[in-house]
């Protein structure tokens, strides 16, 4: 049996698993984007600490453009939008062109559907990015209130 004749057979075995992952993947993506970004926008893009970072970034930067304020979540945006129209044409090559019996047609198919894959691959990679950069603004901002709270603590203690 040729390569070929394996990857046909191959598509032939998953094609359903490939229309419904891509399906639910997609409809998941799609009715959580919105939530998504309105969360990363507020508990990380409108915080004073990221405003500070940013101007840091800005002063040290030797680039003559400054990177624009939201233009981290408009890539992620970017990045969930294409992820979620990959899935859904992922699923439709698999249940439309993933019937013909063409080598090069099956292999397109899961073509597609690898690139799919690896776009929400890094999607979520950049979800994970953006959640470890709010941890440590809150991380941060909770530290100073600590420290606040203990030179509060030890000024009374000094008073009595």
């Amino acid at each position: 049996m040729c390569i070929w004749e394996q990857i046909v057979q191959y598509h032939t075995d998953i094609r359903t698993s490939l229309f419904v992952s891509g399906v639910t993947i997609g409809s998941f993506l799609f009715t959580m984007k919105s939530t998504i970004i309105k969360t990363l926008k507020d508990d990380i893009f409108d915080t004073e600490e990221y405003k500070k970072d940013l101007v840091q970034k800005i002063v040290h930067s030797k680039k003559a453009k400054a990177p624009k304020y939201y233009g981290s979540l408009s890539k992620f945006s970017s990045v969930l939008f294409w992820a979620i129209t990959l899935s859904f044409i992922s699923s439709l090559l698999q249940i439309t062109l993933g019937f013909i019996d063409n080598a090069l047609v099956r292999i397109s198919c899961l073509l597609v559907a690898l690139i799919s894959w690896t776009l929400l691959s890094y999607a979520v990679f950049l979800v994970r990015a953006n959640w470890s950069l709010a941890i440590t603004f809150q991380e941060n901002e909770k530290e100073r209130s600590l420290q606040q709270a203990i030179e509060k603590f030890e000024n009374e203690s000094k008073i009595k």
